[in-house]
């Protein structure tokens, strides 16, 4: 009998998964009984290397597990022989943490790739467990826990849900990974949008990457052609998926401890945008803030499900949410668009009621003006200062005029204390989070000002971004001051100066640590120490229609010798230039790429296959 264990392992970082590939264990010899009254020798491995083997949970520092992965016979019943099998995959207190570099050619949806990567991992442990050669195994996972087939059936259940982005995947807001809590601080593979999902038949800790799921489609940087079925992308662009295709998770931002019986969600997409939602504990009243341009054939129908409105479009109107109120922190069609699909929906249509910044422009979709096509009983203006009462919580509408918009703003979730900044701060990432205009400079100081008092009188403790999803420091407003401060001061010694400037822990950065930052790129939880500007020399007011607007690409020769010249135009993230089309794999029932580099990363041990999971077409 020969039970030797050979393990090959995807070589993307599975969370507590990280052995080599086409891997053998060494083994000792161990004389067997069989059947016929002659012995065989059984391998078994030596004492697993502690640098080799995943047994420290990199978040949750799970004590290493010692001992031989596979014991030899303990039984001279040859029916009832007991083999122990030690996997090189976790099945209990799974952690799959953000390691993604923004910039230096990171692949897109990295995140993503390494969560599929562990998915198609359970998916062949649950075939070892269904192989009859190993009817008598004992299973231990990584960690060392006992494993049953009901174990790993529910893992995959779970990561099914998640991957199909189902409201009852049970994701919530990672708390310990706040900028100020005590586990940040300690673990260094905390920070940005970690989540949990799950009970406690499965649970799942991982990181959705702030450069999104699937890629950031305004720059050219996105998989999504990839990973929607061919059926619904053939003929059509990039943005065109993205807008009707794109995805939500929800998850849960409650802090642990709270017993309100109110729900307060981030509907945080597969691109670049997070909507906030919250229901009233009755259920009667919901309260939006922005609705996205992505998803429009997913937003209406995921809407329904969270307010007690049926999931199904032809559905009747069902006992539920009697108001929708949607707050619009400016104009422009990234966090707006979607407003024509819900107005569109023939149950959301009659409980929606708008709140629009006094002053701001309308958003024009297909030539057409939607604030203006909303019922004026069902709309709003919001001055400076208006203040909306829902369900005991005060939100307050801070007004910054004549900066990223001419009129948009912020709003203050002031029980729980926060500020959601819409695009008046940027986006925080090192290649350029937001873009201003010289002439329109000193309309961003008086605005960075503004918001750094409003913080203060107010006592906000965190700020969550249109762009930026996770709770972030409130000194992000301090920053984007430096910013601004250090570019009029550039701006009086040369009138024609222009260029990116990063500021990270407060300070200007120096052209080399700039070139530092463009040659390795930074990870999520680093780029939480930063914020940069695009400054663009014109006089004519900049008012991109979308986040970031980078500027033209340059090559790195020259991007580097405008950083030395501290003149450096924002590369932003680069066009992948990648073709990628999947096919359906009946090994896994998952699915393989035909054809691109995307997920050279992904080498899988059953069948040597590139994988991924096509979403359900809505």
């Amino acid at each position: 009998m020969n039970t030797e264990i050979s393990t090959e392992e995807s070589q993307a970082s599975l969370g507590t998964i990280e052995a080599d590939q086409n891997k053998t264990n060494e083994s000792l010899d161990v004389a067997v009984p069989q059947p016929d009254g002659t012995t065989e020798i059984m391998p078994t491995p030596p004492e697993p290397n502690p640098e080799k083997r995943p047994d420290k949970n990199p978040i949750d520092n799970v004590e290493e597990i010692q001992g031989d992965p596979v014991s030899g016979l303990v039984t001279d019943d040859p029916a009832t022989q007991k083999v122990e099998v030690t996997l090189d995959v976790a099945l209990k207190d799974v952690v799959i943490p953000g390691k993604e570099i923004n910039g230096a050619g990171n692949t897109t949806g990295s995140s993503y790739y390494n969560f599929l990567a562990y998915y198609s991992d359970v998916k062949q442990v649950l075939q070892l467990m269904d192989d009859p050669t190993n009817q008598n195994a004992v299973f231990k996972d990584a960690t060392g826990n006992v494993i049953t087939k009901e174990n790993v059936n529910d893992m995959l259940a779970l990561l099914d849900k998640i991957n199909s982005f189902d409201v009852n995947a049970g994701i919530k807001y990672d708390w310990d990974s706040v900028y100020n809590s005590e586990k940040f601080e300690k673990e260094d593979l905390r920070g940005g949008l970690d989540v949990v999902a799950g009970d406690e038949k499965a649970s799942l800790k991982f990181h959705i990457d702030s450069h999104g799921w699937w890629g950031y489609e305004l720059v050219g940087d996105t998989i999504i052609q990839a990973v929607m079925p061919d059926s619904v992308t053939n003929g059509l662009s990039n943005k065109e998926v993205a807008n009707k295709y794109s995805n939500f998770f929800v998850i849960d931002m409650k802090k642990p401890g709270d017993d309100s019986n109110g729900k307060w969600y981030m509907l945080r997409n597969t691109d670049l945008e997070n909507p906030m939602l919250y229901i009233s504990a009755d259920g009667k009243e919901a309260l939006m803030i922005d609705v996205d341009f992505y998803g429009e054939n997913v937003l209406a129908d995921l809407l329904r499900q969270l307010l007690g409105l049926g999931g199904n479009i032809t559905r009747e109107l069902v006992p539920g949410c009697e108001k929708l109120n949607i707050l619009f922190t400016h104009m422009h069609g990234d966090h707006v668009n979607n407003l024509v699909s819900l107005l569109a929906d023939p149950v959301l249509k009659n409980i929606i009621h708008v709140y629009w910044p006094d002053g701001e422009p309308h958003t024009m979709v297909d030539g057409k003006d939607v604030i203006a096509s909303v019922d004026p009983d069902r709309l709003t203006n919001m001055k400076d200062g208006f203040t909306l009462e829902f369900d005991g919580i005060p939100f307050v509408f801070n007004q910054i005029i004549d900066e990223h918009t001419p009129a948009g703003g912020q709003f203050a979730d002031l029980k729980n204390k926060i500020q959601y900044s819409g695009d008046t701060l940027g986006a925080q990432i090192h290649l350029g989070g937001t873009t201003a205009g010289a002439a329109q400079l000193d309309s961003w100081i008086s605005g960075a000002k503004k918001t750094i008092d409003f913080i203060q009188k107010n006592g906000l403790e965190y700020i969550i971004g249109a762009h930026t999803p996770y709770l972030n420091t409130p000194e992000f407003a301090n920053w984007l001051l430096e910013a601004c401060n250090y570019a009029k001061t550039q701006l009086a010694k040369d009138p024609n100066w222009s260029g990116l400037v990063i500021v990270e822990n407060g300070k200007v950065v120096t052209p080399e640590r700039m070139a530092e930052m463009m040659k390795s790129g930074l990870s999520d939880r680093d780029e939480l120490n930063v914020l940069s500007v695009n400054f663009r020399n014109s006089q004519a007011p900049v008012q991109p229609e979308e986040p970031a607007d980078p500027e033209e690409k340059e090559d790195e020769n020259k991007a580097n010798e405008q950083l030395k010249e501290d003149t450096v135009i924002s590369t932003a993230a680069k066009e992948t230039g990648k073709e990628d089309s999947m096919k359906t794999s009946p090994d896994t029932g998952i699915a393989i790429q035909k054809k691109g580099s995307v997920l050279s990363a992904l080498m899988i041990a059953a069948a040597g296959l590139f994988v991924s999971k096509k979403r359900k077409q809505k």
